[in-house]
């Protein structure tokens, strides 16, 4: 069970993104003691640095957003199999705007329902 739990729900991507960022944070803090100090060499390397790890948090977020989004992808394309369209009389709706909308309204609906909870403590 929590095999599957891993695979299924858990962010591969999390942790590596958090050390990146925390390395980011630092290298910042290290280019603005070197500007300070009036070390243009170590600055430089500083921000070197920084570049690559910032590039580095750019392609780990890239491929989290992969993993977010193929499912639903995935799920669309079953859909649309089966469902092409929601008709509400003469309005033909594609299955490419009400997914969509659906699971934006999901994630809203989520965000709010837990600020509710949280805010009269349930």
């Amino acid at each position: 069970m929590t095999f599957l739990f891993k695979v299924f729900f858990e962010n591969p991507h999390k942790h590596k993104k958090e050390k990146l960022l925390e390395d980011i944070k630092r290298y910042n803090q290290l280019s603005n003691d070197a500007v300070e100090l009036g070390d243009y060499e170590a600055y430089r390397a500083v921000q070197s640095k920084m570049k690559e790890a910032y590039l580095e948090f750019l392609a780990v977020s890239f491929c989290d957003s992969m993993i977010f989004i193929l499912p639903h992808v995935l799920i669309m394309w079953l859909l649309s199999l089966k469902y092409r369209y929601i008709s509400f009389g003469d309005i033909k709706i594609e299955v490419i705007v009400w997914y969509p909308l659906c699971i934006l309204m999901y994630y809203i609906g989520k965000k709010v329902f837990c600020k509710y909870n949280k805010l009269f403590k349930f």
